[in-house]
């Protein structure tokens, strides 16, 4: 029998099946989320109650039902953008398609594509709290994270932690993906975050960049090479297609808000900056052409990345790749909260 809490108002947890999946939704007086618990634990849905506020990137193609998807064919860059829905999904392995020791990787790894179990920890007037886990395949890793709404906040907690299963020590590229789609990203968006420089990918060529690939600015206001002032912090307007992708470092601190001021409506994040100091920002205002948006997918990524690039081989050679050690569990909290 599906989960259902005995409640029909203030927090209260709802199992149900769409598209084949497992979708486990919570919610309070505030905040209405919804987790696609058999792909990934994706946050598809983080929506404001009081103002009907979608504030996830949805996909056009929505969420496709694996059981009965056959592609075409193999992707070169793994399954991801075939059943990537939009939200918010763990990314581990992170990064880039990748053969390591071994295990070839498709983009942003193996905890994205797979079901995740659920267990409600509490499910009261006061508080509810569900948590997500899997134990991925080809990597030695235990992931979970736990969802918490608690009454009268309009605010989430998401607990995570990573756990090495084996006796060896191992490179660890972590990231949350985040994506925010319209309704709530229109071009009145303002992103405040405390960062010093930026650097721009080098495979990210698109033909609508502000800035060409591997070139070094200053966070958030820089010149571009051909002269003009670009603010980051502004979302590019409608009917000028755009799009972008750079890495962030040097944040001041573990903390980022996105405002709207035409909604009066703001998304504040926070989150330990020594597990995640960077960030990887991405800016697609139906600039970026063919597979899988296609010119037609409006958003602005906001990801917290444990390295300084989502390239495996560049991570290495930069410096900034993590480690975990044998049997080594990582624990870190992050909160999002409507402003």
């Amino acid at each position: 029998m599906e989960y259902c809490s005995d409640r029909n108002s203030g927090p209260r947890i709802l199992e149900y099946t769409h598209r084949g999946l497992s979708h486990i939704r919570i919610e309070n007086e505030a905040l209405y989320i919804v987790v696609l618990a058999d792909k990934g634990a994706d946050i598809v849905s983080f929506e404001y109650k009081p103002g009907d506020t979608q504030i996830l990137l949805a996909m056009p193609g929505g969420i496709r039902e694996s059981a009965t998807f056959i592609p075409t064919s193999d992707c070169g860059v793994g399954a991801f953008f075939d059943y990537y829905p939009g939200g918010w999904q763990d990314a581990l392995p992170g990064g880039n398609p990748k053969t390591i020791e071994g295990a070839q990787t498709g983009l942003h790894g193996e905890a994205c594509c797979l079901p995740w179990s659920f267990d409600v920890i509490e499910d009261s007037e006061k508080t509810v709290s569900v948590k997500f886990s899997c134990e991925l395949i080809r990597f030695p890793f235990y992931i979970s994270k736990t969802l918490t709404l608690k009454n009268g906040e309009a605010k989430l907690y998401v607990d995570e932690q990573v756990k090495n299963l084996c006796g060896e020590t191992k490179d660890l590229m972590w990231a949350q993906h985040i994506a925010f789609g319209q309704p709530f990203i229109t071009p009145d968006c303002m992103i405040e975050l405390g960062a010093k420089a930026f650097k721009t990918t080098s495979y990210f060529n698109s033909p609508t960049a502000y800035f060409p690939a591997e070139y070094s600015g200053e966070w958030p206001k820089s010149v571009s090479p051909d002269g003009k002032q670009v603010d980051l912090s502004k979302v590019a307007p409608v009917g000028e297609p755009h799009s972008d992708m750079y890495y962030i470092k040097d944040l001041q601190q573990g903390e980022y808000t996105v405002h709207n001021p035409s909604l009066g409506l703001g998304v504040k994040l926070s989150w330990d900056v020594d597990v995640y100091p960077y960030i990887t920002y991405i800016n697609v205002t139906d600039g970026l052409k063919g597979y899988p948006f296609y010119g037609r997918v409006y958003y602005i990524g906001l990801e917290l990345w444990n390295t300084f690039s989502d390239v495996y081989d560049e991570a290495k050679a930069n410096g900034s790749m993590s480690s975990i050690e044998p049997y080594e569990t990582i624990e870190t909290q992050i909160c999002v909260e409507i402003v």
